[in-house]
């Protein structure tokens, strides 16, 4: 396999598989394994392929068919940790975000992909109100204003030789 790096403005020509901002924020959704989560970024994936090819059930709902092996064989683990995260993601035993659907002895479930509506995470919340970064307004409240109006952020330095320069 070869890399090579972006060239300027050219848009990334991959192929990706795009996860909701829910699974990482909000706090129900948060405690899935990262497997569960790719897992369900696939499963969305595929529901486009299916809408494609009509792969609509009596009641105009869509769904997929993916076998244990092949989910094994994409998210490159053993048996029962697939079973795992099927579980993880199932309505029967996990969060409810797949809903598995038998469909008799020999032939594969039918998987309907849930879609997240309502998230309890607040995403018009600020987004630099958390412990890892601090907005412009916080150093300037706190007395980090120059005589000329502008602000300076104080670069790390260690305590024992660390001056603050008003």
């Amino acid at each position: 396999m070869k890399f090579e790096y972006f060239n300027g403005k050219e848009p990334a020509s991959n192929c990706f598989i795009v996860l909701p901002k829910a699974l990482q924020h909000d706090p129900e959704l948060k405690k899935l394994s990262s497997n569960a989560k790719v897992l369900y970024g696939i499963m969305l994936d595929r529901m486009k392929l299916s809408a494609i090819n009509n792969q609509i059930d009596k009641d105009g709902k869509t769904f997929i068919y993916f076998s244990i092996e092949s989910i094994q064989e994409e998210l490159n683990v053993g048996r029962n940790t697939a079973f795992k995260v099927l579980e993880e993601l199932d309505t029967d035993n996990g969060i409810g975000l797949i809903e598995r659907v038998k469909c008799g002895q020999g032939r594969q479930s039918r998987i309907y992909v849930m879609r997240i509506v309502e998230a309890k995470y607040d995403y018009s919340a600020d987004e630099y109100e958390n412990e890892d970064t601090v907005p412009v307004q916080k150093f300037i409240n706190r007395g980090f204003r120059r005589k000329n109006g502008s602000f300076r952020i104080p670069k790390c330095k260690l305590q024992e030789v660390y001056k603050w320069d008003f």
